[in-house]
């Protein structure tokens, strides 16, 4: 390339896309785990399962991963200690602990504790985001064969770590 300026577009940085680690957990990067965009062979991974699968059961898969996203959003959404940051479009959840007089600046602070701790646990793998510079936890809903009741007991070991880190710091 003549000016290498013109590449500037394809170094551009999306937290939901490619996320830094900006807490310096060393957490697995669970996009390295997964299809990556626009690779050529990938595209033989996508045609592969079209052709065992079909078009329809995959559909249905999508509709089915769309639908409990909606539906764990419309119940955290309900539970006082979960601050949701929108209605979910398609199969991520985006939300963080957040009860009532935990400030923006307190939530920021115990995300990243709270997702320690759960991956710490092995209860589970939550992947961090930022939403207006501020940190959230995303849920991407990939498996069609999870319920609603399973992903909401992992946000039940969220709400429980963020009580116990926000005891921890109020008596500390």
């Amino acid at each position: 390339m003549r000016d290498g300026a013109h590449l500037g577009h394809v170094t551009w940085h999306a937290d939901y896309l490619n996320p830094k680690d900006p807490d310096g957990t060393g957490h697995p990067n669970q996009v390295d785990k997964s299809l990556q965009t626009t690779r050529r062979f990938d595209a033989l991974k996508l045609w592969l399962t079209l052709r065992i699968m079909g078009p329809d059961q995959i559909g249905g898969y999508v509709d089915t991963v769309v639908d409990l996203a909606h539906d764990v959003a419309l119940r955290l959404d309900a539970d006082p200690a979960i601050e949701v940051a929108a209605t979910p479009q398609l199969s991520t959840v985006v939300f963080r602990y957040r009860p009532d007089g935990v400030s923006e600046d307190e939530a920021d602070r115990l995300t990243p504790l709270i997702r320690t701790a759960l991956y710490e646990s092995g209860t589970a793998m939550v992947a961090a985001t930022k939403v207006s510079g501020r940190c959230w936890l995303k849920l991407t809903l990939l498996n069609p064969m999870a319920t609603t009741e399973q992903v909401l007991g992992i946000c039940a070991r969220i709400v429980s770590f963020g009580n116990q880190l926000a005891l921890e710091e109020a008596v500390a």
